[in-house]
């Protein structure tokens, strides 16, 4: 039986596409096609060291059976022969592309990490279109079938291809093909659709979309005549807001995670005292089922849901996922000036203005991009980071805590505390950041500090005197 770690696994499953994220044209298919079930294992095990984000060339080198879609002589490849057209006619202005042409672009231009072009799936997972019982992987024992995979996947891929979608870039064009799975990527985007059959279209901020079950070369493109659109939370084309509100109501969410990280953290110091205690009281351990085992378990269901809401991005909701979001859509509201204002408001002092502003600029040195602006991959990894540590637990908590799902039963869905302590290490982390970004306020830990003595409650018998 082939193996794959769980790192590997993920890595795999939070593989987004090939080219740049900021590409201004996007191509969004359902999966990958299955070159060779033979080939399947050392294909996944390219795979599980991909970045997020892959040059096309540099990502298809290391697979079976692909070098001969690149160099001087390449071959057309079907899939991305439409992708090419479209480009051409597009970018270069060739009205009538040849074969000659389209595999050049193809070669050369399709995917690159610092090109026009970034290539999506909605599934992570190579597959053959005819094959619905994901036979391949069955080896894996990773899924029992197609919808089990299917299910689980989109929990995990929806979150990750809207966070490339919310990226504030100047999209010209996103083309998702595959009649499929129209329900799905309409999930991606927020706008009124127009159907020109054999396509549906749309206009959306901050990028603009087209559906269709094919490419063709009467594929809808948006006049250049249009308006350019801002980002607004609800994807309406409006104004962006003034950035005094957006700091102040910043400013509110991030003080209300930190109150919630301040709780979160000291629940979990008690609950590692507890488990401190059983594992040194014998009496405890030889128990079938002490209690304070079944307090733990309540602080794991705690803890997850805890978690899971901070990874809430909806417009309404004061989470850090939903503050990272707001601020890498609108970058422009944080400067170098508003860190001077907060650290003199915070500290309310009177220093030398030059020892000031070494202090300010050592804080604004790690938020810089090269231009002296906020630095947007920074929030963007940040974001990311966030979501893909958290993807596992958001799957637990949704469908063993806020729901039951039988699928994720049969599945045997665990999450452990390693799993919760790496979230919890993160969030912590960006907490203090990007209050500190937006207040002033410094901090090592949110740890809070006890006031009083946490062992004295466990120092007398608890048991009521009746039960005796």
């Amino acid at each position: 039986m082939q193996t794959l770690s769980g790192k590997d696994w993920n890595r795999i499953e939070s593989f987004v596409g090939f080219g740049s994220p900021t590409a201004p044209f996007v191509f969004l298919g359902m999966e990958e096609g299955l070159l060779s079930e033979a080939t399947l294992h050392d294909d996944l095990v390219a795979r599980s060291v991909y970045e997020p984000y892959m040059d096309l060339y540099d990502a298809q080198s290391k697979l079976a059976g692909t070098k001969k879609y690149f160099g001087a002589d390449p071959k057309n490849q079907w899939t991305w022969r439409p992708m090419c057209d479209l480009m051409l006619r597009l970018t270069e202005g060739v009205v009538e592309p040849t074969l000659r042409e389209r595999v050049c672009y193809q070669a050369d231009k399709l995917g690159r990490k610092n090109g026009l072009t970034l290539l999506a799936e909605l599934m992570p997972y190579p597959r053959k279109r005819a094959d619905k019982t994901l036979g391949p992987y069955k080896e894996y024992e990773r899924f029992d079938d197609y919808q089990d995979y299917r299910a689980s996947m989109l929990q995990k891929r929806l979150p990750l291809l809207q966070s490339l979608f919310e990226m504030p870039r100047p999209r010209k064009l996103v083309v998702a093909y595959g009649k499929g799975d129209w329900d799905e990527f309409k999930k991606l985007f927020e706008t009124n659709w127009t159907t020109t059959p054999p396509f549906e279209w749309g206009r959306w901020c901050p990028s603009r979309g087209s559906y269709s079950t094919s490419f063709g070369q009467n594929l809808h493109a948006p006049s250049r005549s249009e308006p350019p659109c801002e980002y607004s939370p609800k994807g309406a084309c409006s104004p962006v807001k003034d950035c005094s509100v957006l700091v102040e109501r910043w400013t509110t969410i991030v003080n209300r995670v930190h109150d919630e990280m301040v709780d979160l953290l000291w629940q979990r110091e008690q609950i590692r005292r507890v488990g401190k205690m059983i594992q040194e009281n014998g009496d405890l351990l030889l128990s079938d089922k002490p209690f304070l085992w079944d307090v733990r378990r309540w602080y794991m269901f705690y803890a997850a849901m805890a978690v899971r809401r901070q990874t809430d991005r909806k417009p309404n909701m004061a989470s850090l996922a939903r503050l990272l979001t707001e601020i890498r859509d609108h970058p422009q509201c944080i400067t170098r000036q508003l860190l001077v204002n907060q650290f003199r408001e915070v500290y309310n002092v009177n220093l030398d203005s030059e020892f000031e502003l070494q202090i300010v600029d050592a804080n604004w040195s790690r938020w810089a991009a090269a231009d002296g602006s906020l630095n947007v991959t920074r929030v963007q990894n940040d974001l990311d980071a966030l979501l893909g540590i958290s993807q596992d637990l958001m799957v637990f908590a949704s469908s063993l805590i806020a729901h039951t799902s039988l699928t994720a039963i049969d599945r045997g869905t665990k999450l452990t505390f390693n799993d919760m302590d790496a979230a919890i290490d993160l969030f912590e982390r960006l907490t203090i950041d990007y209050q500190s970004l937006l207040t002033g306020a410094g901090s090592i830990t949110l740890l809070p500090t006890e006031q009083f003595d946490w062992y004295q409650q466990f120092s007398f018998a608890w048991k009521p005197q009746y039960e005796s």
